[in-house]
């Protein structure tokens, strides 16, 4: 007469027929099948959630040097489960401080390729206001009171250097012949810039819960 199992042993494959808490064939508890079940699914969730975070750790460069954005550290951290370091991670002034260094060295770089030696030498005032921007969002981090205000006006008044610098860039290109291609270019750093000033000082400003 066949008989119905209820599990099996993990040790030898013996079947379990009833209720039984030790394989009568091996001796080995019952309850290892269990503890094996509870590893297996930790480990499913594990690397599920190490592949999650890679695929978003991949799309950083992309978000801070190509889009102008500010990495979306936040995401990262909600996927593992890190309230304490999300809610750190959203007040921190280090990442927008990051991403408008590089913005700032990447227009650099941008209006001495395009416009030659006298865009780059036009193109020093906005280095300058994007750079201590991001060097004072780098010092200020996690910091409030008057340190953050003052970076939270600093990165206003280098958004207002760069959106002149934009309008005389624009009105200088058309006005002079310059090649269109050359002027788009200084245009969309520019902006980059500017986007990361604006997104600093939202951060710095924004009233902490």
């Amino acid at each position: 007469m066949n008989q119905s199992h209820r599990g099996f042993c993990t040790a030898c494959g013996a079947g379990f027929v009833g209720d039984e808490a030790f394989c009568t064939k091996c001796g080995a508890p019952r309850q290892q099948a269990g503890a094996a079940a509870q590893t297996a699914r930790q480990a499913y969730g594990a690397v599920a959630q190490v592949a999650a975070v890679g695929g978003m750790a991949a799309s950083l460069p992309w978000q801070t040097i190509v889009a102008g954005e500010t990495p979306d550290l936040r995401g990262m951290l909600s996927r593992v489960a890190m309230p304490g370091a999300r809610t750190l991670a959203q007040r921190s002034l280090k990442k927008p401080g990051l991403a408008m260094a590089i913005t700032t060295a990447l227009d650099l770089f941008v209006a001495g390729v395009s416009g030659g030696p006298g865009a780059l030498v036009g193109a020093l005032p906005r280095a300058f206001a994007g750079g201590t921007t991001a060097l004072l969002s780098l010092i200020t981090g996690t910091k409030g009171g008057a340190l953050r205000t003052v970076t939270g006006v600093v990165s206003l008044g280098a958004a207002l250097v760069q959106v002149i610098s934009l309008l005389l860039t624009l009105v200088s290109g058309l006005r002079g012949g310059a090649p269109v291609l050359s002027t788009l270019s200084m245009a969309v750093a520019i902006t980059s810039t500017l986007t990361m000033s604006v997104k600093t000082a939202s951060v710095a400003l924004r009233r902490r819960s």
